[in-house]
């Protein structure tokens, strides 16, 4: 099916090297999701910036506890060259139970330099630890104390994968609180029903290399903690996405993520005080805005562009 489409060479070679690499191994089933997270739990990954990032960004970090004693890591990246423009908040992916890839790093480093931004990142504890109950409301706090500082018109929140899911949770929270919306809310491939119970996942998990429900739910699971899966902390759609403010919205059609997406924008035209910017790419896979391909440029250019405000 991914010959049909018209896609880059490098795309369609981009997904061939992602089936192969077996990652979608790790949440074919429960019993290897389970597997992988008490991997990461053995060796956790470093929550330091490579060397190849602090030479070329002034970093500050900041290390706070959380109400149930959970300990987050919050690094602020700056140009060292410019003042910045504009603050981005910017909120990793990895299932809930990954932290964020050292190759993140070089995609952070593009997004300062692409926007002059002042880049913050928060590194949340992961699940079974850091969960729903707790994780969305530290980074509403997070983003509240930047548009308090900065103002709503120099902020953006911008999450991938279940960052996105993380911080539109956050987004529905601020609003609750009467802060006021940020500039732009960008969400790049989100959650965002952690039931996972979409019929068209059957046929997009034949094509997806990355990704497959079983699996993914069993993560999400462990994020939802007590709370249950219909909560908008842990699946947002389900919740109130009235009075956003600017939201955009990027997915790929070979990610099992899709059909949410789609329902998602498909439900945008109810919403009120919502200004919702769907963009779908054909044959693109769940990692698909982050590689070094035409289309995942592209993707990249298109979130740059609405953190700048540019048509």
């Amino acid at each position: 099916m991914t010959q049909d489409l018209d896609i880059s060479a490098e795309a369609r070679l981009f997904a061939e090297e992602t089936w192969k690499s077996g990652v979608k191994q790790m949440v074919l089933t429960v019993e290897a999701a389970k597997a992988a997270v008490e991997l990461t739990r053995q060796y956790p990954m470093s929550t330091e910036p490579p060397t190849r990032f602090t030479e070329r960004f002034a970093v500050s970090t900041e290390v706070t506890t959380d109400v149930r004693g959970n300990e987050w890591v919050v690094h602020t990246a700056t140009a060292r060259d410019r003042t910045p423009e504009r603050t981005v908040m910017f909120t990793h992916g990895g299932g809930f139970v990954l932290r964020m890839s050292e190759s993140s790093w070089d995609f952070l480093a593009e997004l300062i330099t692409e926007t002059a931004a002042r880049l913050v990142i928060p590194l949340y504890p992961l699940a079974p630890e850091g969960t729903g109950e707790v994780v969305p409301d530290v980074v509403a706090d997070l983003a509240a104390r930047l548009i308090a500082e900065e103002g709503p018109e120099r902020v953006t929140l911008f999450g991938n994968s279940v960052g996105a899911t993380i911080t539109l949770s956050a987004a529905q929270l601020l609003r609750d609180r009467g802060v006021p919306a940020p500039r732009l809310t960008a969400l790049v491939v989100p959650v965002l029903d952690n039931r996972y119970l979409d019929p068209e996942m059957a046929e997009l998990d034949e094509l997806d290399p990355f990704l497959s429900p079983a699996g993914c739910r069993y993560f999400g699971s462990l994020y939802c903690g007590d709370l249950p899966v219909t909560d908008p902390r842990v699946s947002p759609m389900l919740g109130d996405n009235d009075h956003l403010g600017r939201v955009l919205l990027l997915s790929g059609t070979h990610d099992i993520l899709n059909c949410q997406a789609r329902k998602f924008a498909a439900m945008a035209s109810g919403f009120t005080g919502t200004r919702l910017e769907y963009h779908e790419a054909p044959g693109m896979i769940h990692i698909w805005a982050t590689s070094d391909t035409p289309e995942g440029r592209a993707a990249r250019q298109t979130i740059y562009r609405a953190i700048r405000d540019q048509p």
